[in-house]
């Protein structure tokens, strides 16, 4: 981040710079500089909400099918020494009917791209394991780390807790579909069974950006405090793909 200094009006990089290399004053109350952390800050909220919002649409979903269940389970308790066979009968068809409207809609962006997709029926991710610089790959996408960084201060000031150092991972991150995919995967960073914790500043290092177009690509860092004697790094990206690394 470029900033100007408040007191002689000299130009920052606190990439580079711990304080003015002019008159040596320090920029931790910069306004500049407090302006850009709080955006940096707005930037990781708002790519959040969109995560929790779809999580909230896919809870819902759960509860409406899980709503007519228990109503349908009432009904057939209530009539099943009367009417056994039409209710089971109606259920049956009921359901079908319901799961393909839901499978209808899942599958919405598919069904107006202008080219004809060919049938085909569900299946069952396996999980993958790859090294650095290596493709993991699933049914909708393609991930990768390319090369990994350590960084002593974020921004130049913000240091890592006692015992920690922040480690960088560049991902690069393959659309295989031809709609919009939504990069809701959660990434973990594993270090000798224990989960990492992830950092919320990224200064020069962008984040991975929220979606991706049809059949492109995209690129973004996460960064994580790990022990400062790590050397050997799992990088969890969703349920299925683990890319282990050796420093």
């Amino acid at each position: 981040m470029k900033i100007i200094c408040e007191y002689c009006k000299n130009s920052i990089d606190t990439s580079k710079d711990n304080k003015c290399p002019n008159c040596l004053a320090s920029y931790s109350d910069n306004k500049m500089f407090k302006e850009g952390l709080e955006e940096l800050k707005k930037q990781k909220d708002q790519e959040y909400r969109a995560r929790e919002l779809d999580i909230e649409k896919q809870k819902i979903q759960n509860e409406q099918v899980k709503s007519i269940l228990e109503t349908t389970k009432k009904i057939f308790g209530f009539q099943k020494y009367i009417i056994f066979i039409p209710i089971l009968f109606f259920l049956l068809i009921f359901f079908e009917i319901i799961f393909s409207i839901f499978n209808s809609h899942k599958d919405y962006p598919k069904r107006f791209t202008t080219t004809t997709m060919p049938n085909i029926t569900t299946t069952t991710e396996k999980k993958v394991a790859v090294g650095l610089n290596e493709f993991g790959e699933t049914s909708k996408y393609k991930v990768k780390i390319d090369k990994t960084l350590n960084i002593d201060k974020i921004y130049g000031v913000i240091s890592p807790s006692e015992g920690k150092k922040y480690k960088a991972f560049h991902l690069i991150v393959e659309n295989k579909t031809e709609s919009t995919l939504i990069l809701n995967a959660k990434i973990n960073c594993i270090v000798d069974d224990f989960v990492q914790k992830e950092s919320n500043y990224h200064s020069k290092y962008p984040p991975l950006p929220f979606k991706i177009d049809s059949l492109l690509k995209a690129e973004g860092y996460v960064i994580f405090e790990v022990p400062i004697n790590a050397k050997k790094y799992d990088i969890k990206y969703g349920d299925y793909i683990t890319i282990h690394i050796d420093d």
